[in-house]
């Protein structure tokens, strides 16, 4: 049936994360349901404005969780560091850094948490690639719950008021400049998988 169709989930996904029409968003939404646009089994990276939080949370509670915090914590008085929102399934990392060059940025991926990347000040690249067979440069990390790639990858301008969902399929190159390095900060999420 058409309306079950993945590829069709998909492409709906696409365009109303696209449109800048929230009545569009809502409507489909109220129609719909999330699971019907999203899947219950998302697998791949979500890039939206925050403004539109809420067609996400019916991911998952953990999910809804930290859009939540994201939506109702003053982002920009957070001091940097680490916050734990909700024990080991929900860490907030407020961090401050200056962008830089791509050879200097790594693609990485993570096994236990799902990163929910949120730019409050700056602007940056990331790079993205679905993980399928690459083979890493380091072994998994299992303190550091990272993963190391050297890959290509597809590229996409990441700007203030934006979130980006990385799931861990999703392979991911933060912190890449723009044009030249600018001072930048991020609220990174990490929501137990």
């Amino acid at each position: 049936m058409l309306f079950q169709s993945t590829l069709f989930s998909r492409v709906l996904a696409v365009f109303v994360a696209a449109t800048e029409w929230p009545i569009i968003h809502t409507a489909i939404v109220l129609i719909f349901g999330n699971s019907f646009i999203f899947g219950q089994n998302i697998k791949h990276m979500i890039l939206d404005k925050l403004e539109n939080a809420v067609l996400y949370f019916g991911l998952s509670k953990h999910l809804q969780e930290g859009l939540n915090y994201l939506l109702a914590t003053d982002l920009e008085k957070l001091a940097p560091g680490k916050y734990f929102i909700d024990g080991e399934n929900l860490i907030a990392n407020v961090n401050e850094y200056e962008t830089k060059p791509e050879a200097e940025c790594k693609l990485e991926s993570h096994h236990k948490y799902i990163d929910i990347q949120y730019l409050v000040e700056g602007e940056e690249i990331i790079g993205y690639l679905c993980k399928g067979d690459q083979q890493p440069t380091e072994a998994y990390d299992p303190e550091k719950d990272v993963q190391f790639y050297k890959e290509k990858t597809t590229f996409f301008n990441f700007e203030k008021g934006q979130f980006v969902i990385f799931f861990p399929t999703d392979l991911h190159q933060p912190g890449i400049m723009v044009s030249e390095p600018v001072k930048a900060r991020k609220i990174v999420l990490k929501v137990a998988v």
